[in-house]
């Protein structure tokens, strides 16, 4: 259900101001003065695009169905006719939201617009509309429903893809996080310790060799120092691919030893701010968190000419906040929102995904601020 505010149609106003008109002009014939009101109302009520309804509060203060106008009757295929002098509470016998609006207005003359999903009781289906109720006098109160069913129809499974589609980007990168996981420990397990093998190997042969053969040794030298380039490479490439500090020391280490990689890069200095210094989270929630905070700094290295970062990570028990905050250039306002910034596209789907927000905002040549807020859910897996 969705109250909004707004006046009420305009065919009820043209309503009421032509009635409002007939009843200024002196009549001394009562009769035809009541039939050119009636007339002139069923005219109005009738030209009302949708179903509208009349409820009156009789005498004995029960809210009745007064009248129906043509769209009514050719919805219901005349059926409502058989309704007329029906209780307001007999004619929604499952459907209480009607009753409550229509008691409501009735008794307090606040306007409702509303949409909500209602079984007709005339055909037994059940449709969506945009519904209004609005006081006419005091014991009158005029319903207008205005079948909204394939735009809500359609609402609703626009909403289902993009839940399903949010849920396909998680999958995705779940996978490649695994894939990531395996492959760090596949160049560490694998790659690593055969070339520290080779590299043994090396200092033995090195060793049998007499040292007045100095070629061979500065051959050897050489190679050995090449296995150790190639080992911090992969070292680094490792990393790169899944810190083995997140899983082994957790995410406060990983954060800070993230900055600690930057630092030794750029010329940009970071202020850490962690609580509880040993933040314990779930497994993939850490990981989602270290990601959104690597493609922050990502950008801040990329884009923000910055010299010095404040990062906050905290956690309350139900919530995680996190705020990245720089002294650059300050991103622009169109940036925020567009379509190529992938990185930042990312880091809103990651919080999406733990029902949390990103909010971004930049001053310039004062900085950019990110603040991210997630929800702890400890049984929500990737």
């Amino acid at each position: 259900m969705e109250k909004k505010s707004g006046s009420f149609s305009s065919q009820f106003n043209a309503l009421s101001r032509q009635v409002e008109k007939l009843c200024s002009h002196d009549s001394s014939n009562k009769e035809e003065f009541l039939k050119q009101s009636e007339e002139l109302f069923r005219k109005v009520f009738n030209s009302i695009p949708g179903l509208a309804t009349l409820w009156q509060k009789n005498s004995r203060n029960k809210i009745i169905l007064l009248m129906a106008n043509e769209g009514s009757y050719i919805e219901s295929k005349g059926k409502i006719a058989e309704l007329i002098g029906m209780e307001v509470n007999e004619f929604f016998p499952d459907d209480l939201e009607p009753v409550q609006y229509i008691t409501g207005a009735m008794n307090t003359g606040e306007q409702y617009h509303v949409v909500m999903k209602s079984k007709l009781q005339t055909t037994g289906k059940t449709k969506w509309f945009y519904q209004d109720y609005v006081r006419v006098t005091k014991n009158l109160v005029l319903n207008v429903s205005q079948d909204v069913t394939e735009r809500e129809c359609a609402r609703e499974e626009l909403q289902k893809y993009k839940e399903e589609l949010h849920h396909l980007i998680q999958h995705r990168e779940t996978v490649r996080e695994e894939e990531r996981a395996e492959i760090a420990r596949a160049i560490h397990d694998d790659l690593g310790q055969s070339l520290t093998a080779l590299k043994i190997d090396l200092s033995i042969l090195r060793n049998e060799f007499v040292p007045s053969n100095r070629s061979i040794h500065e051959k050897i030298d050489a190679m050995s120092a090449m296995i150790d380039s190639t080992i911090r490479k992969i070292q680094s490439l490792g990393l790169e691919l899944r810190p083995g500090i997140l899983d082994d020391l957790g995410l406060a280490a990983a954060v800070e030893w993230l900055t600690e990689e930057i630092q030794k890069r750029t010329n940009i200095t970071f202020k850490l701010n962690i609580y509880p210094e040993e933040i314990s989270l779930d497994e993939n929630l850490s990981v989602n968190i270290f990601r959104m905070i690597q493609e922050a700094l990502t950008n801040v290295v990329r884009h923000s000419m910055a010299t010095r970062v404040n990062i906050s990570l905290e956690s309350t028990g139900q919530e995680v906040r996190i705020q990245i905050k720089d002294n650059g250039i300050g991103i622009a306002e169109d940036k925020i929102r567009n379509l190529n910034s992938l990185g930042l596209i990312g880091i809103r789907e990651r919080a999406r995904f733990w029902n949390g927000t990103v909010n971004i905002t930049g001053e310039k040549n004062k900085g950019t601020e990110v603040l991210i807020k997630l929800k702890i859910n400890r049984e929500k897996t990737l």
